[in-house]
């Protein structure tokens, strides 16, 4: 009964066939990307299915994975001179990969290191260049994949005085981006550098498509033999839609309902992952906050539920009234619908969980 404990794979890419017939035909008319999606939302996966299906319609493309250091030199004048480095570095790894380790290449590698450290932003624009042009020379077309920018604070935008250079490589680039930084990147000029590919959360209806095909991947049976109809729409909203989330909803489900003997996900199962979530604690404004939702399931505005918790003498302002009410609404266990100018927060829980 743990249908859900498996590596990453290939057939758990699911719903973004659409995106993904777009990502396609951009890098094969030479458009570079910028993948942009929140945390967990399936940009590396998103990339992998991207090299995927690009490998099996033309033979002469090389990927190129460039990681860019966790922590970026401040010494340096420029952003763009440590992707460079990077790029540079990784090109000649990829020019050399056949060759023995000795300590001599290891000292020449070193050496390497150093002089791109103190190259100039055009001395490496002409490095990388060259290096291009020996694998373009063989008829091999280069793809740049920098699916970590997204988890570090590189300024997409600083690349803007060398995006022409970039574009003459006759290369693809591919990012993943943030959507801070994406929003950052608007209206500047790198936008226009890119091809965007928006990557959004996951309705019901393809939570439950992944949750299902997570399934299929360790069990011949069906989703309807693992998993109460009813759960889905509790994890997708707990989730907010995020597919990595889903999956570890679904794993933690999936425990519980093993340690409890049963042979199906029911809401209880998650109700645990639901408490600890809300950081329940005695006599607390998020308690006592989450008591009224769950008195008044037709739901109460910011203004109401601050006036019912001073009448039960709890000490909590307007403002941290909405601060917790955007807490619980960004888990997942609050949903708010819009009456004229005010917002009605009610409470998303199932009737199990409420009682527990």
């Amino acid at each position: 009964m743990m249908p859900l404990i498996t590596d990453k794979d290939l057939r758990l890419f699911v719903n973004r066939e659409e995106e993904l017939e777009d990502a396609v035909d951009a890098v094969l008319l030479g458009k570079n990307l910028l993948i942009v999606g929140q945390w967990g939302i399936g940009k590396t996966s998103f990339i992998n299915a991207l090299r995927h299906t690009l490998s099996k319609k033309k033979e002469n493309l090389v990927f190129v994975d460039v990681r860019l250091p966790a922590h970026m030199d401040s010494s340096k004048t420029h952003e763009a001179s440590t992707l460079l480095i990077a790029l540079a570095l990784e090109l000649e790894k990829r020019k050399s990969e056949d060759k023995r380790i000795t300590l001599e290449r290891m000292r020449e590698h070193q050496e390497y290191v150093d002089a791109l450290s103190n190259a100039s932003i055009e001395d490496l624009l002409l490095v990388i260049e060259a290096s291009i042009k020996k694998f373009q020379r063989t008829g091999k077309k280069l793809i740049f994949i920098f699916d970590d920018v997204d988890k570090i604070s590189f300024d997409l935008i600083m690349l803007a005085g060398i995006r022409d250079s970039l574009w003459k490589m006759n290369s693809v680039f591919v990012f993943t981006s943030s959507r801070s930084q994406y929003l950052d990147l608007v209206d500047s000029a790198m936008e226009p550098f890119f091809t965007i590919i928006f990557l959004k959360e996951f309705n019901e209806f393809q939570a439950k498509k992944l949750i299902e095909t997570r399934i299929r991947f360790a069990s011949e049976k069906g989703i309807q033999d693992f998993v109460d109809p009813n759960v889905i729409p509790f994890i997708q909203r707990l989730s907010q839609g995020n597919p990595r989330r889903i999956l570890h909803l679904c794993s933690f489900a999936f425990r519980q309902a093993y340690s409890r003997g049963a042979v199906r996900v029911t809401e209880s199962d998650l109700s645990e992952y639901v408490m600890k979530q809300i950081e329940l604690e005695t006599s607390s404004p998020k308690t006592e906050l989450l008591k009224l939702l769950f008195e008044y399931p037709q739901g109460l505005s910011v203004s109401e539920l601050h006036r019912k918790l001073t009448k039960r003498k709890i000490s909590c302002s307007r403002s941290r009234v909405s601060q917790i009410l955007r807490e619980l609404s960004d888990k997942g266990l609050l949903e708010a619908e819009k009456k004229g100018r005010l917002s009605i927060y009610k409470s998303v829980l199932p009737v199990q969980v409420k009682s527990k």
